[in-house]
């Protein structure tokens, strides 16, 4: 994000593309759980073939609405926190000469962003699996 934009720009950022990537996803991965989990449906058309007979088209949308209230909230968590970094590491190059490389904060910013991300995904998905 541009520099001069609040943190706040970043969460709505990574939330809406949370929101869409769920949203645009969503069809293949449901397609993708009814081929591991039902037998006799040889391939992915089979698969939905047979779904759009059962259910029509919203049956590929089943199961969204779990989705849609998590992925949104970690994606925005994920942008904000690599924002955050980014802006301090920048800020602390001033002094500092390791942070002077666009490269080290990238990475930096990667790892603080990817942390932040798993401390908010891990109790989700320790419940979607129990």
């Amino acid at each position: 994000m541009a520099t001069g934009l609040p943190r706040v720009y970043d969460f709505a950022a990574g939330s809406i593309s949370g929101g869409v990537a769920v949203v645009v996803g969503h069809p293949f991965d449901t397609v993708r759980v009814r081929l591991q989990a039902i037998t006799g449906q040889s391939t992915v058309f089979d698969s939905m073939r047979n779904l759009v007979r059962a259910d029509g088209v919203v049956g590929f949308y089943r199961g969204l609405s779990p989705q849609l209230m998590i992925i949104p909230f970690q994606l925005g968590v994920t942008f904000w926190s690599y924002g955050m970094t980014k802006k301090y590491l920048e800020r602390r190059a001033e002094v500092d000469e390791r942070f002077k490389s666009d490269a080290t904060v990238s990475a930096l910013s990667g790892a603080a962003a990817g942390f932040a991300q798993t401390l908010v995904a891990n109790p989700f998905e320790v419940a979607k699996v129990r």
